[in-house]
């Protein structure tokens, strides 16, 4: 095993050597890291135990020629070996692992092999030469995580203009409009949505301290989940994922059916609450180094569980959001290939490239073919953490290389949030995933409406195909034009999503009313105007004016020459009082051309 390490290491140097200058722009410029390779006769548990020596969580099988034959991942492990009560001894990765997983070449498109990830829910993607030789591995978590701190650093320095230019604004200088938006609008992309707008709703899965790590991988297999909570007495004492059955069960030689949880678990997880931003949660995951995270309410009941790769999504979907002219294409084009030129000049570059945005009444917002609702069958979605693999019954008999987007499926799984308010006036927020269509979204209101449903014309119920069946409470929305539209289909539900990115909103916000009468919609009063520019030239003069007038008044009440009234003394008051005023306001006008 140590020499196949050696070995594997060597040949990782030599090519990252040969191609270390990357062409702008293609996926080598993202930097894949180096693949761990192993042949297919390798049982699983020498496979764990090379992933656990060299901390990795993904594997390339390749042939007798170096091809690549096959990938697998800790979640493979897991799943199929642990949660299906398999021996990792008795069995090869080749039986385990998924065959002629899709691939990227060094000359494609970084957009392009993004745009799989995303659209395929791949964590990793391997990336392939000319001559088909393996290049690397791309985790697109760590992609993120190195554009997202750049992202950071522009918004830092963004920061630093942004106050530079309000205290020349409080010093009475020129409004820096345009400015001020660009970072007002990219501190909100920083912001971005909540955690409370990726959870699905469905309570974490938790397992007892006594649980052997066999039950607790068939219940992540049963679930769909990478990461189960680990119980003491009612008290979350741990937490427990597929990572740790690769690292801390199987390459040590631990018995499954016999080892529990407890002594393999991580303690005292991370919390997070529902109002944290999904960058900021991404941030302590990336510092903690962990891959999910819990999730609480405001009460301190666990309500959910995240993990890095459905915030990585959400997180590109904002960014997503962004506009761009002139056709450039996605928005986060830039957000990636800019990586390679990370310097202070990206402050005025993006200045600029906002500004040349402002004023237009209808931008374009290109966005990705994913986010429409196609009319096909899902039976062979990829789930987000699965593997990369060519996702139908048919494998192909070589690895499939992506070469262009219409190789793509075109389903996002990516949820997004509606927003609404019962007729008791509490205001509801959840998320539905486009492909749950019209007929989950009538379900998710349903439940949010409780016992206020007869309020509000009673159920509503659709068929299977995503058909009205009974129509009881209806859903509608604004339109561009401030137009209230039905959402009667899946059809409907989609152009209400697109819309809303379209706008640049994180969110849709929806009616429920009776269907017989139209939605009670209360229209935002517009934003009172700007105050009008301060002249500081009559200003001074105002000032020195009533400085002169209180002068005045005190000459007023006492008298400066004894025996002589101030009667007599106050024409000429007046008089030198206008003669003053006139000539610090002539002397004003002087002096500020």
């Amino acid at each position: 095993m140590e020499q196949d390490l050696g070995k594997k290491k060597q040949q990782s140097s030599a090519r990252s050597r040969g191609s270390r200058k990357a062409t702008p722009g293609t996926v080598m410029a993202l930097k894949p890291g180096q693949a761990l390779q192993i042949k297919p006769h390798v049982t699983v548990a020498e496979a764990a135990q090379m992933m656990a020596a060299k901390r990795e969580d993904c594997v390339l099988v390749t042939d007798d020629d170096d091809r690549i034959a096959g990938i697998f991942t800790a979640k493979d492990l897991a799943f199929r070996v642990v949660g299906g009560a398999i021996d990792a001894r008795d069995v090869a990765v080749s039986d385990i692992m998924t065959k002629n997983p899709l691939c990227a070449r060094t000359d494609t498109s970084a957009t392009d092999a993004l745009d799989l990830m995303v659209r395929k829910g791949f964590r990793h993607l391997p990336v392939m030469d000319e001559n088909q030789d393996i290049s690397g591995v791309l985790d697109i978590t760590k992609c993120f995580y190195e554009a997202m701190e750049k992202l950071e650093r522009s918004y830092s320095m963004s920061r630093k203009l942004y106050d530079a230019l309000e205290g020349v604004q409080e010093l009475g200088g020129a409004q820096p409009t345009q400015i001020i938006q660009y970072v007002e609008a990219l501190r909100s992309k920083m912001a971005g949505p909540t955690l409370e707008t990726v959870l699905s709703g469905i309570p974490p899965t938790t397992v007892n301290v006594r649980t052997s790590v066999r039950e607790a991988a068939a219940l992540m297999k049963e679930n769909h989940t990478t990461a189960v909570l680990v119980q003491d007495q009612g008290n979350i004492t741990g937490i427990f994922t597929s990572k740790d059955v690769v690292l801390r069960v199987i390459a040590p030689g631990l018995d499954p059916a016999t080892c529990s949880v407890v002594r393999v678990m991580t303690p005292h997880p991370d919390f997070a609450s529902m109002d944290l931003s999904i960058q900021a949660a991404l941030r302590k995951m990336h510092d903690g180094h962990y891959l999910n995270l819990p999730v609480m309410n405001e009460a301190g009941e666990i309500v959910g569980m995240v993990d890095v790769l459905k915030l990585t999504y959400a997180t590109l979907e904002q960014i997503n959001t962004m506009q761009t002219p002139d056709n450039e294409g996605p928005a986060w084009n830039k957000f990636w290939l800019s990586m390679d030129n990370d310097s202070e000049s990206v402050v005025s570059d993006s200045v600029s490239h906002h500004m040349s945005m402002m004023g237009s009444e209808s931008p374009s917002m290109l966005r990705h073919p994913q986010y429409e609702r196609p009319g096909t069958s899902h039976s062979h979605s990829v789930l987000p953490n699965d593997s990369a693999s060519h996702a139908g019954d048919d494998s192909p008999p070589h690895s499939q290389v992506m070469l262009t987007p219409s190789q793509m499926p075109s389903l996002s799984e990516n949820p997004f949030t509606f927003k609404f308010k019962a007729p008791s006036g509490r205001v509801h927020r959840f998320a539905v995933t486009p492909s749950a269509g019209f007929a989950g979204l009538v379900a998710t209101v349903s439940q949010k409406l409780g016992g206020e449903v007869s309020q509000v014309g009673g159920p509503t119920t659709v068929t299977e195909d995503g058909q009205l069946d009974k129509q009881g409470f209806a859903i509608s929305y604004l339109d561009d034009e401030m137009d209230p539209v039905s959402i009667t289909t899946d059809h409907d539900l989609s152009h209400a999503i697109s819309l809303a990115r379209r706008q640049g909103k994180d969110k849709v916000d929806i009616y429920v009313h009776d269907a017989d009468h139209p939605p009670n919609i209360e229209i935002p009063m517009p934003p009172p105007p700007p105050p009008a520019p301060v002249d500081t030239e009559k200003l001074d003069a105002a000032e020195e004016v009533l400085k002169l007038q209180r002068q005045a008044e005190l000459l007023s009440e006492k008298q400066h020459i004894p025996g002589v009234p101030n009667d007599l003394l106050l024409p000429g008051a007046v008089a030198t009082l206008a003669v003053a005023i006139i000539i610090v306001f002539v002397f004003s006008r002087s002096g500020s051309r």
